[in-house]
């Protein structure tokens, strides 16, 4: 089979596993602790991800010279750079809209309520940014398994399709707590799984044949992406309500760190 056809059909498969989970959500209205249950979980699998995928290449023995120090360094920044410009232009397009809100209200009732719709309607970037990165990176990451082996291209599509369910359910919930449109929810759950494949093929045609210093500040760039979608938007989301929280609560995080970590264990 034609390498780029074999590589888009295991593509395709984090592909469907993300947009479905991304609309099942829409069917049903999950409860708090479910919604930080799934978070703290999605959690520990990306750290996972980062510390068994991510984190090999840029410290092995190999990547020694000055040039591999620069690119693993400028490629974190990058990323990093990226992520807070990008949260920061959103937090101050919110802020001026309550501002406006609270100066055109007589009551204080009112002005508290007129706060507390502010983020209604407008996409949370701060995390969809992140998912699409991750969606490439998982692509790419693919793509270049697949040319180190076929067995760890296919072990690589199964742990990122977890990931990626996980990571739709996710970024669903967060969306309908924002009261977003159905019509805008369903362009984000198709649109955002489509870079999984895309970089994927891209992954064979022009990653794989990058080497040293190039290739490392790839990898660079996606795990400061993931440690940012961690840090700053799981967690952070998954804490807003703390009557859900609990030990169960918690515990899901190092189930997910726990289960990603086995499955690379009995699959490597």
């Amino acid at each position: 089979m034609d390498p780029l056809l074999f590589v888009f059909i295991l593509c395709c498969f984090p592909w469907l596993s993300m947009t479905l989970g991304s609309l099942l959500v829409r069917c049903w209205v999950p409860g708090a602790r479910f919604t930080s249950s799934v978070q703290h979980f999605a959690a520990g699998i990306v750290i996972a991800a980062v510390g068994l995928e991510l984190l090999p290449p840029i410290t092995s023995k190999d990547a020694t010279s000055v040039w591999d120090y620069v690119a693993i360094a400028t490629g974190f920044s990058i990323a990093v750079a990226i992520l807070l410009i990008f949260d920061h232009f959103t937090k101050v397009a919110e802020k001026e809209k309550e501002d406006c809100t609270s100066a055109n209200v007589n009551n204080e009732t009112t002005t508290l309520v007129g706060q507390d719709s502010v983020a209604r309607g407008r996409l949370p970037w701060g995390m969809i940014l992140p998912v699409a990165i991750d969606a490439c990176i998982d692509g790419l990451l693919i793509g270049i398994s697949y040319v180190a082996g076929t067995s760890a291209g296919v072990v690589m599509t199964f742990a990122v399709s977890m990931e990626m369910c996980f990571l739709g359910i996710t970024a669903s919930i967060a969306l309908q707590k924002r009261e977003i449109s159905r019509r805008k929810s369903i362009l984000f759950c198709v649109s955002i799984p489509c870079f999984i494949p895309i970089f994927g093929i891209i992954g064979v045609e022009v990653l794989s044949r990058l080497s040293g210093a190039p290739f490392l500040g790839v990898i660079a760039f996606g795990m400061a992406a993931l440690l940012y979608l961690v840090a700053d938007e799981l967690l952070v989301e998954a804490h807003e309500s703390m009557e859900s929280h609990s030990w169960f609560v918690t515990v899901q995080f190092f189930v997910g760190f726990l289960l990603a970590v086995m499955l690379q264990k009995a699959t490597g």
